[in-house]
């Protein structure tokens, strides 16, 4: 589960408005928001907060979402998990990705709010239908343990397949396994052996294990001693320790 990995969606906080599209919205609140940018890069945050949620009055998604980050982080403003949350929902409301990820992380960790589950996964179905790569996996994740759904072994390697082909590393190691083992689709080694290596060359202990594990028996690949080793040895440098359920059926993370 990546729900705390939040680092990529916080990039978003501090890029300018290039494509002003909706015309139902004033230029002024496109002005608003990039000069709330600048204030932010500049660490004025008192006055950023004054434009971006100017901006958000407006009906702007981005300033929206970035007013919502500042009440939620206490950016500029006495921290407020109720305010976030009615700015994360106005922005996703208007299919902003990004919110409707932060209103899944609220819900399903209960951050200052009463834990609904319910709830988190209605916003990360619809983070991850509007194609944002981090909760794919999570929502790929949630139907692989079942939680919080029904357990859906397709639908889970679906939403993998989903994120791995946006480079995500953890998706890429699950969707091996799924290939490896045939759950969710049907057992190939070639793709297997691809998407472990991927998630391997990212850095997935887990992977790397299992990619020594490949060659070394020939699957998906032809048997390399030298590579198995050179893996086995890089899982090991990362403090990664094989249980036997790793030795004889690697599990997904």
């Amino acid at each position: 589960m990546r729900i705390k990995d939040i680092s990529k969606l916080n990039n978003r906080l501090l890029e300018k408005n290039k494509w002003k599209t909706n015309k139902q919205i004033d230029n002024s609140a496109y002005e608003q928001f990039d000069l709330a940018v600048d204030y932010h890069k500049e660490d004025n945050l008192k006055e950023a907060f004054k434009l971006y949620e100017k901006s958000a009055e407006q009906g702007l998604p981005e300033a929206q979402y970035n007013l919502a980050l500042m009440y939620y982080r206490g950016d500029g403003v006495e921290k407020n998990i109720n305010e976030a949350i009615k700015w994360f929902k106005k922005s996703a409301q208007q299919r902003y990705s990004t919110a409707e990820y932060y209103l899944w992380i609220i819900y399903y960790n209960g951050e200052d709010i009463e834990k609904d589950i319910n709830e988190a996964i209605k916003w990360l179905k619809r983070a991850a239908e509007h194609d944002l790569e981090d909760a794919q996996y999570d929502l790929g994740t949630m139907y692989n343990r079942g939680e919080g759904v029904e357990q859906n072994k397709e639908k889970a390697f679906k939403w993998f397949k989903k994120s791995a082909e946006k480079d995500i590393a953890p998706a890429q190691y699950n969707l091996a396994m799924m290939y490896q083992y045939g759950e969710g689709t049907e057992i190939d080694e070639n793709k297997a052996f691809y998407w472990n290596k991927k998630a391997a060359e990212q850095g997935i202990e887990q992977a790397q294990f299992n990619l020594g594990y490949l060659y070394q028996n020939g699957i998906g690949t032809e048997i390399n001693s030298k590579e198995a080793l050179n893996w086995y040895k890089k899982s090991a440098e990362q403090g990664f320790i094989p249980s036997n359920k790793d030795l004889y059926h690697h599990n997904t993370i």
